[in-house]
């Protein structure tokens, strides 16, 4: 079995079919191997809240679609439905043990945002941290953090041996 820990944008995204419609694909695809148990997908509980406020704000702020409302209802509905209940997504807690490893990721990110560009957000370096955990326990052959932003990918692209697989979905087909 695969274990992948979600970023809130690549839900963005998926439930937002114009906004990228190769992430929407790749997301997608892993729905049947879920279906089958052969895959397993997490979301941070506090990135419920940034999808839900993506949605709002693509709907009602940046107005991108012809009728807000019903649009945002859409990709809300859709989007609690996949993930109250763990229907396809399983909402993972956010723990003092995971407050705890994000130390070394500041670190780490400290050494490479002067040379990358921005750094990684409190929220990155939290989900990062969920995902050493989430390593810890499924191994690091068998899982991987996806995202579509770069902060997240430069962090664990630095020691991967000590961080997760990471795959940026807008770049690349999970494995």
């Amino acid at each position: 079995m695969r274990y992948y820990l979600f970023d809130a944008n690549v839900l963005v995204s998926y439930y937002c079919a114009e906004d990228n419609p190769v992430v929407r694909r790749r997301v997608l695809s892993l729905f049947p191997a879920r279906a089958k148990g052969d895959v397993f997908l997490y979301l941070p509980n506090f990135c419920v809240a940034e999808v839900l406020r993506a949605f709002a704000k693509k709907c009602w702020s940046e107005r991108i679609y012809a009728n807000p409302k019903d649009s945002f209802d859409e990709f809300r509905t859709a989007f609690l439905q996949d993930i109250v209940d763990s229907k396809n997504i399983y909402s993972y807690e956010l723990s003092r043990r995971h407050v705890k490893l994000t130390d070394k990721i500041y670190e780490t990110a400290s050494s490479i945002s002067l040379r990358k560009g921005s750094p990684p957000s409190a929220f990155d370096v939290l989900l990062i941290a969920m995902g050493c955990d989430l390593m810890s326990i499924h191994g690091h052959d068998r899982f991987a953090i996806v995202t579509s932003e770069r902060p997240i990918y430069d962090v664990c692209r630095t020691n991967p041996a000590e961080f997760p697989v990471v795959f940026n979905i807008a770049e690349h087909d999970l494995r």
